[in-house]
């Protein structure tokens, strides 16, 4: 029984967390279950939260998608803007950033780009969100690509925007393709081809 003379209880410190922790954690959830097959309670176990929490800090499951799939694309921006960056024939440079999309895309039934593209026609901010992805993806490469063409590393035409439009489809292919679950090694081949296509044209 709580005594007259006490002020009223404290409530508990609210629980610590890091942010792109629990990205992290959700997207792995997102990724295995889809977004509609991501339960709510799900989410917020695999967070480590419970679900007022992860609504405060994140929003509702929408705008954590949202958040786990920039989080998750930011790393692939990173990754791609390392790999075209650097010296070196664009074929092998473009080959390395390809072939790591296959792995991913292969580890995870087509990643973010296959889930967001189920989602967005019920959820307009997913198919935004998708899309300023996608652009900024796209203008990296057009930047790597006109990088070459200044370093006279390849010809004219096509130009680097339509350079990286290819890309980008090819992007998107190997999303679908994974989706549906073509081996590794068909999406490899897939990729080759590619690159003959989209460097030496």
């Amino acid at each position: 029984m709580q005594d007259g003379n006490e002020g009223p209880r404290k409530r508990g410190r609210p629980r610590k967390f890091v942010e792109n922790d629990v990205l992290e954690k959700v997207a792995r959830l997102f990724l295995y279950d889809s977004f509609a097959g991501a339960a709510l309670d799900d989410l917020a176990q695999a967070a480590g939260l419970n679900r007022p929490s992860l609504a405060g800090a994140f929003g509702d499951k929408a705008q954590l998608f949202v958040r786990a799939m920039d989080r998750v694309g930011a790393r692939e921006r990173d990754f791609l803007l390392a790999t075209l960056s650097r010296r070196g024939p664009i074929e092998e440079r473009l080959t390395e950033f390809l072939m790591a999309a296959v792995a991913d895309r292969c580890a995870s039934a087509g990643g973010f780009s296959a889930i967001a593209a189920a989602a967005a026609p019920a959820n307009p901010e997913i198919a935004e969100a998708a899309l300023a992805q996608r652009a900024g993806v796209q203008a990296a490469l057009e930047e790597a690509f006109g990088l070459c063409l200044s370093r006279r590393e390849l010809p004219e035409e096509p130009t680097p925007q339509a350079r990286a439009q290819m890309t980008m489809a090819v992007l998107d292919t190997l999303a679908l393709r994974a989706r549906y679950g073509e081996k590794a090694q068909s999406l490899e081949t897939f990729v080759r081809d590619s690159i003959a296509i989209i460097c030496f044209v």
